[in-house]
């Protein structure tokens, strides 16, 4: 296979954007966490063996189908009073949660020329659509997420992951998910008060 040449625009861009590269690392990690405290509720309210859980919940490939189905089984689930005060609000982060993910997926690192668009220490670059995208090409003004910005994604799934698993917590008693095998790794997890 023939060497390509290298570019040097592109060294210069990844040099600059490497503390950006290791936020989009964390954020996209920690929203694994998410899928995880996402999945945890799931089993919880279908009551069933781990095996056939994780089957169902991991057939749905990408997270708003995950989220659909998670949102079904919480409405059918629980009393009309906790669906409204515990489920709803965290099923309206994850909604937003997923719509920032995927923009971490199709999005694109960029160079801004202008540093009044980047907090002080930011490095000068952003996220934004794809250049080639031609709904967004030409406009005056794009929608980008600056290194500060990703960085509090990533703290908010964190939480989010945090608040799903107290949920399950408060309302599904450990004794009732040691009987659907759930992995003893997360038994233990889900037996500690405070995470």
């Amino acid at each position: 296979m023939a060497e390509v040449p290298k570019n040097p625009a592109l060294s210069v861009l990844d040099s600059v954007a490497a503390p950006f590269y290791h936020a989009m690392g964390m954020t996209l990690t920690r929203w694994q966490f998410t899928e995880t405290g996402m999945f945890l509720l799931a089993h919880a309210i279908m009551e069933t063996d781990y095996k056939y859980s994780s089957r169902a919940f991991f057939r749905f490939r990408n997270a708003d189908a995950k989220l659909q189905f998670l949102d079904d089984l919480c409405e059918a689930h629980f009393p009309e009073s906790i669906a409204e005060t515990e489920w709803r609000p965290l099923q309206k982060q994850l909604k937003s949660s997923i719509s920032f993910r995927n923009c971490l997926a199709h999005f694109e690192i960029s160079y801004v020329r202008d540093h009044k668009y980047v907090p002080a220490g930011d490095p000068p670059v952003v996220l934004v659509p794809h250049h080639m995208e031609e709904k967004v090409r030409g406009k005056p003004m794009v929608k980008a997420v600056n290194l500060t910005e990703l960085n509090q994604w990533g703290e908010n799934y964190r939480a989010l992951a945090r608040n799903l698993i107290s949920l399950v917590q408060r309302h599904f008693p450990l004794e009732k998910l040691r009987t659907t095998h759930l992995p003893p790794e997360w038994l233990r997890f889900l037996a500690i008060e405070e995470i």
